[in-house]
């Protein structure tokens, strides 16, 4: 357009199309700009464990759109976009009327989105838990022009919460057959874990400890000693130093003794979590060793 070495006039067309490449130019790097954000922002959900997905608001649902992370689990997303009824099948057959109905639901407008946990079929024939969410997706007016969603790996989280299940039945397990009275309090005080033998040992409205507050439990528990007030004064003294391990026997007012161990509950860092306290019925061996000196010296 110019040579740079004189002064020229531009003609209107010249200018216009100085503008209008200035235009295309201006176009190409927005483009560009967006193109780049597009890949940017597809890595990161194709490193992501997180899947996104679109289905068509119409019988039979099909498959619109998959991200490409799908192949974490043995699947391709063109080859199941290529089949998009065939989706459905990845999932265990027990989560397929719970899925149809969530999908029902929102096709009713009665709800905007839905939650779920199911079991995928990987294509090695392992299991992993994903939690779907489902998203109604409308236009202006409102109508339902698809259903998308995100498919969210937990399948670490099932497996944590498995073993702290299984973890505790067998505590659970242990505490019931054990032959001491188990209570055990966290680090606000407030009642976790009991035993039958602990209700039983002291009378215990089951109540009261179903309702996880000490206070109650404590007063029922004294209430039961010889010397309430000491005992209090004893019990709150642990709580208030939870490094200090417990045991000592003591006296009901029925003339009962009672053998009480108290210890605290750490952390592998450390951390203070509670405190457990066991509770032993001794009266008949307290009450045999009493009698053993006086029959030996009867016999001499």
């Amino acid at each position: 357009f110019d040579d740079c070495h004189s002064e020229r006039d531009w003609s209107p067309a010249e200018i216009d199309t100085v503008k209008t490449v200035a235009e295309l130019v201006g176009a190409a790097v927005a483009r560009t700009s967006r193109l780049q954000t597009l890949a940017d922002a597809n890595r990161i959900i194709e490193n992501s464990s997180t899947i996104l997905y679109r289905l068509s608001p119409q019988q039979p649902f099909q498959l619109i759109y998959l991200s490409q992370n799908v192949r974490r689990y043995g699947y391709d997303a063109d080859q199941l976009l290529a089949s998009p009824d065939r989706w459905l099948q990845l999932f265990e057959s027990e989560y397929h009327p719970i899925i149809a109905a969530d999908i029902k639901s929102i096709i009713e407008g009665k709800t905007e989105h839905t939650l779920i946990e199911f079991r995928l079929k990987k294509s090695d024939v392992s299991y992993a838990w994903l939690e779907g969410r489902g998203y109604a997706v409308r236009d202006e007016e409102r109508r339902l022009v698809a259903i998308e969603g995100i498919l969210t790996d937990i399948t670490e989280r099932k497996r944590s919460e498995s073993e702290l299940s299984f973890s505790h039945i067998l505590l659970t397990t242990a505490l019931e057959n054990s032959p001491d009275a188990i209570i055990i309090v966290d680090a606000s005080d407030r009642i976790i874990m009991f035993n039958q033998h602990f209700i039983e040992l002291w009378d215990i409205p089951p109540e009261f400890a179903h309702a996880g507050i000490d206070e109650p439990v404590l007063k029922t528990v004294a209430s039961r000693m010889k010397y309430e007030s000491k005992f209090l004064a004893a019990v709150r003294d642990l709580y208030n130093h939870p490094e200090i391990q417990n045991h000592e026997e003591l006296e009901t007012k029925d003339g009962r003794i009672i053998e009480r161990h108290s210890g605290s509950l750490y952390d592998a860092q450390r951390k203070y979590l509670g405190r457990i306290w066991f509770f032993r019925d001794i009266t008949e061996k307290k009450r045999s060793a009493e009698k053993s000196p006086r029959l030996r010296a009867l016999t001499h």
